[in-house]
């Protein structure tokens, strides 16, 4: 007769929910002793870091059974990381076929992604620069790119300081970038002058008030 084929079904999970289910299906029970062998291994999810490895598991035939269903630990971290992807790796002795191909399941981040916002830069005389800091509310595991923009106040670009439009990167790990606006002495007697720096947009962040 025809070789049963093993199916594996598994859906994406929350990182929260703790583990992920994996369940192996034959479509009539097997008297041979047959053998199923899978392992869990990293994708974009990393291995024990956000999973626990499985290696080689062994799941035995069982006459009149017909599904067998084993889990995948998840490892609970505080990093906003966004979606990460665990690669089941299938194995089948004599007896059974396995055509499914790849598979593989998500973890879905139950952290919030970072927030932005800016701190204002330490008043300097003119010539000076100014520094503004980006920061994140948390660590995010991925780059956060944050689009910044210079505003007149008082002070005007091109005559009293230098137009800043650009794009700050806070590397993975990190929660500080900083802006640097270089101000100009004109040696007119001005008085105090301000400008503002406002965050016009972010990949991988939220924008704060």
């Amino acid at each position: 007769g025809t070789i049963p084929n093993v199916s594996v079904a598994v859906n994406d999970v929350r990182e929260d929910e703790g583990v992920a289910a994996v369940t192996f299906t034959i479509p009539r029970s097997n008297e041979t002793g047959s053998t199923i062998t899978w392992s869990a291994q990293s994708g974009t999810a990393v291995a024990d870091r956000d999973f626990g490895q499985v290696l080689g598991e062994v799941i035995y035939m069982e006459p009149g059974v017909t599904s067998y269903t084993r889990t995948v630990p998840l490892l609970q971290d505080d990093l906003s990381e966004g979606p990460e992807t665990v690669l089941l790796n299938v194995a089948v002795s004599e007896g059974l076929t396995f055509t499914g191909g790849p598979v593989s399941f998500r973890i879905l981040d139950d952290e919030p992604v970072p927030e932005v916002s800016l701190t204002n830069a330490m008043p300097v005389a003119e010539g000076g620069v100014l520094r503004f800091a980006v920061e994140l509310d948390r660590i995010s595991a991925q780059p956060v790119s944050v689009q910044v923009q210079t505003a007149d106040g008082t002070a005007l670009a091109g005559g009293d300081y230098t137009a800043v439009n650009t794009t700050v990167t806070i590397p993975p790990g990190q929660t500080v970038g900083e802006v640097f606006i270089l101000t100009t002495d004109d040696s007119v007697d001005e008085g105090p002058q301000t400008l503002a720096l406002n965050i016009t947009g972010a990949d991988g962040a939220t924008i704060g008030d």
